[in-house]
């Protein structure tokens, strides 16, 4: 059985290493962060869901200095949740506007722009055309769905593929081409059917 005071020691080690452990854990979204560069901007998220929009000044082992437009602070790096590039783009009179959503889409046609590798979403299009589309790469995304329609088996229904490829892109000009692909099911007496495209968009994604 051990003795008190060695019991004691082992809990004032243990205590001691604490604080290092939860530092080296709540820094982790400010590990390599540098001040930010004069012409760029970074949006910082706190813990508590606070965004600040804005440049880091300077950082210490504990701190960093942040510069929006509301003055500078010191915000205690245990404190941030995570740290981004923010785009000149999303800021429109000082205010920070979210990403478009469906930038790479409208109500049914696609845009010239592409979705990036990861990106995933899910739409229903006239309530019985869902289709699930997502990034390959930066440069080629790939869907598929089937429809919903009342009444009909699911043999009956449509399934369809909507690869697409992006040609070019740049802030204000993005080019595209794809197909759609469907395969009628047994209530259509079409063995299969395709359309070809090609798309063009102009102007930021906010346009």
């Amino acid at each position: 059985m051990k003795s008190p005071g060695r019991l004691a020691l082992l809990c004032l080690l243990l205590l001691a290493a604490l604080p290092a452990v939860a530092v080296s854990q709540d820094t982790t979204a400010t590990a390599n962060l540098q001040p930010t560069a004069p012409d760029a901007l970074v949006i910082l998220t706190l813990r508590d869901g606070a965004t600040l929009v804005g440049r880091v000044t300077s950082v210490t082992a504990t701190t960093i200095r942040f510069e929006s437009s509301i003055g500078s602070s010191d915000i205690l790096r245990v404190n941030v949740r995570s740290v981004h590039a923010a785009s000149a783009s999303q800021l429109h009179d000082g205010k920070l506007w979210p990403e478009n959503p469906s930038r790479s889409r409208l109500l049914f046609a696609p845009t010239g722009r592409m979705l990036r590798k990861g990106e995933l979403y899910f739409s229903h299009a006239y309530v019985i055309f869902p289709s699930l589309q997502g990034g390959i790469t930066d440069r080629f995304s790939m869907g598929a769905g089937a429809t919903i329609i009342p009444g009909l088996s699911l043999s009956e229904q449509i399934f369809y593929i909507t690869p697409k490829v992006g040609l070019y892109a740049s802030p204000n000009v993005n080019v595209a081409a794809g197909v759609l692909v469907a395969q009628p099911g047994s209530a259509i007496d079409v063995d299969r059917a395709g359309l070809a495209y090609g798309v063009a968009t102009f102007g930021g994604d906010d346009a």
